[in-house]
């Protein structure tokens, strides 16, 4: 079973490889060696089972190693040598051997995804380390954890530049639908704690629209009146209704960082922080605005509330991180 989509791109003078159930590769670590070194890190680990287990888990390793090869040679096919490295071999075999005990595709694929990230740091580095730690942490946790890890990295880590609602309507789709089943028990909040995943901050609970609101108070609003603006930072904003106009960057954090690289004293700043706010829709008009042109985060919104307080570890994001590529394609490298 293939946990990936197929599919490539290539400029001029490179190689591309398909991987399916056979790789060629003809530069560097040949296919061979790939499988031999992988079946000599797993040999031992065949021989704990029985007869009937060890079926089962030689034809886990062997889906695992299909799965590892396809997602390596299509993100990094340059890192495949990486393999004739300790510290890749070591974190092969760890993956290997959770993915053929449980047999789980949503693990097996964020394994994958860590293994191949791996593959393209440098050994000692902090995002090296966070991903060696995640192989060891990510079976502990169920897929409805990750799911919360990945919606707490979207919405409250991540920044993303929209520009107005249906950008918004439109990444709610295709990144936080998809994980959407949010655990709710008690139990859950504390095992993901417990692993060190994530910890429960000290700031109040918000319903997901006040959390958007407080990242991105532009992005619903009505707007305000030109003439409530100086009149040399009119070239930020655009139409928003009769009359009112709103900052092209619904983002404060966004903003902020916009009037400081053209050199707008700190006062000034402040009002166009506090102009930002001016007609934001209400958190219930916002939710409204939401489920009725994304019903499926109705589920998400309505367990969103008890996540809102958590903060990630290193190794949370790139677990979440991780989970999120298992599932979405198209997203940024990881910067930690």
């Amino acid at each position: 079973m293939n946990w990936f989509r197929q599919g490539q791109s290539g400029g001029d003078y490179s190689r591309q490889i398909q991987a399916a159930r056979d790789v060629y590769i003809t530069e560097g670590v040949k296919p061979d060696e790939v499988v031999r070194i992988c079946t000599e890190l797993m040999r031992t680990e065949f021989e704990r089972y029985s007869a009937t287990a060890r079926k089962v888990v030689e034809e886990r390793a062997q889906e695992f190693l299909e799965n590892y090869m396809h997602r390596q040679t299509s993100v990094a096919p340059d890192a495949v040598s990486s393999m004739e490295r300790p510290h890749m071999q070591r974190a092969l075999q760890q993956a290997q051997v959770e993915y053929v005990s449980s047999g789980d595709a949503d693990l097996g694929s964020l394994l994958v995804n860590l293994v191949v990230e791996l593959s393209q740091k440098e050994q000692r580095g902090t995002h090296a380390t966070a991903l060696q730690d995640a192989l060891k942490m990510a079976p502990r946790l169920t897929t409805q954890q990750m799911n919360a890890l990945t919606v707490v990295m979207l919405g409250r880590v991540f920044l993303f530049h929209w520009k107005n609602p249906e950008e918004a309507f439109s990444l709610f789709c295709s990144h936080f639908v998809p994980f959407g089943d949010l655990p709710s028990a008690g139990a859950d909040f504390r095992h993901i704690q417990g692993v060190g995943a994530a910890w429960n901050g000290f700031g109040g609970r918000k319903t997901f629209a006040e959390n958007l609101i407080d990242l991105y108070p532009g992005l619903f609003t009505d707007g305000f009146m030109l003439s409530q603006l100086p009149s040399h930072l009119t070239g930020l904003v655009l139409p928003a209704s009769e009359n009112l106009v709103k900052f092209a960057t619904p983002s404060a954090r966004q903003l902020e960082g916009t009037l400081k690289a053209i050199g707008v004293d700190a006062a000034t700043a402040d009002d166009c922080l506090a102009l930002q706010k001016v007609g934001t829709f209400a958190p219930e008009s916002v939710t409204d605005t939401i489920l009725k042109n994304v019903p499926k985060m109705g589920r998400l919104m309505t367990f969103w509330t008890p996540w809102s307080t958590f903060e990630l570890s290193t190794t949370g994001v790139v677990i979440a991180d991780a989970h999120l590529r298992s599932r979405v394609s198209g997203n940024p490298p990881l910067a930690i």
